[in-house]
């Protein structure tokens, strides 16, 4: 279950915009983070999607998408403008299409064709009510559902949710968040023709005054779903845990940075957290087992957009943000923009790309997390701090930007390479749930990495 969120400019220690979001997918699903640069094409070209072709249009932008390897769309991106979009899936009581645009299609074309948030916007309310959303979402397994998005650039932000055919979106001015559940009620700024007309028809509400989009299009069954889910991410519902609430304590205290969002997405429902137990109530989700926790946040992403030239993005390029490290990349609005080599991971273990090497720590600490992690952990933070200092200072000064995050990025990889040896130090735990060691050998085993 996915968890994203934006905190506006005005209620930021900087007064900059922050994005977060946690990518949960299956845990084997290499998500890759890529620069694709801007284009001119020429007149009637058509891109290829991941199942259906559109027309191309004349200008794309830069942008950096993290994608999932299979798909040609991305979980969550920015563009040379400071555009960030994440996109969520929601289970609606809509029927599900299996042809058409997926939502990290839409999220990739709306990037690289908009400056601001409310052009993104509109693009992929135009996609959707052209083309249609629909197509399998799922990697091994199959797995369809319909979609919402939130987009932000350095001025303002939207919540965008769909059902099927219909939409509806607001604005906001403070903060949100979102999961894998629809949010919105009966307070937004528009919505598409037929949604309240529809709702009253199917009997879901008696009257437009009655109407509620969550309400009326959430699928049976999620109501429990939806209040946990809300409790999670801080949105005025009674208090589960400390940390699902800390994104709004720093909107109250206007202090949020980087780091705030870096230590939200990292967090876990209990303080001695071992992912061999779970608890099914973390922003940083952990695999588990093949029915209640099959999916993993398999990559983490943040964006600090500020009203000048540029937007810094950190990214762990890795499974488990509690066990990764944050690393900066940099897209500057009137500039050339470059991008280190991380290379691009397959379906199999590639030493060559940066996900599978990170893969490696991972699946070593699995082994014995609360012994391991503690080898690295508190030099990790000290590194991060370091950079960020670093970053910020480089961005007052003015600096040149893609020479830092090259040489960053270079030792990042050095870290994780002495991280991992070091954890192989401390022993595996003499004994494992034997149902999670044999989900995660079995993991390992069919992607050719050694155990």
């Amino acid at each position: 279950m996915c968890d994203t969120l934006v905190i506006l400019g005005p209620y930021t220690k900087n007064g900059n915009t922050l994005f977060g979001k946690n990518s949960d997918r299956e845990p084997d699903e290499v998500q890759n983070v890529i620069f694709i640069p801007g284009e001119t094409h020429p007149p009637q070209s058509q891109v290829r999607c991941t199942y259906i072709t559109v027309p191309q249009v004349e200008q794309t932008y830069d942008i950096i998408l993290s994608q999932p390897f299979w798909m040609w769309g991305g979980e969550m991106g920015v563009n040379q403008f400071g555009v960030t979009i994440g996109n969520e899936a929601v289970f609606t009581i809509e029927s599900l299409s299996d042809n058409g645009l997926l939502g990290m299609d839409m999220l990739r074309l709306a990037l690289e064709r908009s400056k601001t948030a409310k052009e993104a916007l509109l693009i992929i309310i135009d996609l959707l009510e052209t083309y249609g959303q629909g197509g399998n979402c799922g990697y091994k397994s199959k797995l369809n559902y319909h979609n919402s998005w939130l987009i932000v650039d350095k001025n303002n932000g939207f919540v965008l949710e769909t059902a099927g055919e219909h939409w509806i979106w607001k604005e906001f001015t403070r903060n949100y968040s979102i999961s894998n559940v629809l949010t919105i009620e009966n307070q937004y700024d528009e919505i598409s023709e037929d949604a309240i007309n529809n709702a009253i028809r199917n009997g879901k509400c008696s009257s437009a005054q009655d109407f509620s989009f969550r309400k009326c299009y959430s699928a049976k069954g999620l109501k429990f779903l939806m209040r946990s889910l809300y409790r999670k991410l801080g949105r005025g519902q009674s208090r589960r845990d400390q940390h699902y609430n800390a994104a709004c304590t720093l909107v109250e205290k206007s202090n949020a940075t980087v780091q705030s969002l870096m230590t939200i997405l990292r967090s876990h429902a209990v303080e001695d957290y071992d992912p061999e137990f779970g608890t099914n109530r973390d922003i940083c989700w952990h695999a588990g087992d093949n029915l209640i926790r099959n999916s993993q946040s398999v990559n983490s992403f943040i964006t600090e957009t500020s009203s000048d030239d540029i937007t810094s993005i950190w990214t762990t390029l890795g499974s488990s943000p509690c066990i990764q490290i944050y690393k900066p990349f940099f897209l500057k609005r009137n500039s050339p923009n470059k991008f280190p080599n991380v290379g691009f991971g397959y379906k199999y273990y590639n030493s060559d790309a940066v996900w599978w090497r990170n893969e490696v720590l991972h699946r070593l600490v699995l082994k014995n997390y609360p012994d391991r992690l503690p080898t690295y952990e508190r030099e990790r933070q000290s590194y991060e701090s370091k950079w960020l200092d670093q970053v910020e200072n480089a961005i007052r000064d003015k600096s040149e930007l893609f020479g830092l995050s090259s040489d960053l990025f270079d030792l990042s990889l050095d870290l994780t390479e002495k991280w991992i040896e070091r954890v192989k130090l401390v022993p595996e735990k003499s004994k494992l749930k034997h149902g999670y060691e044999k989900y995660w050998n079995k993991l390992s085993k069919s992607n050719k990495m050694e155990n």
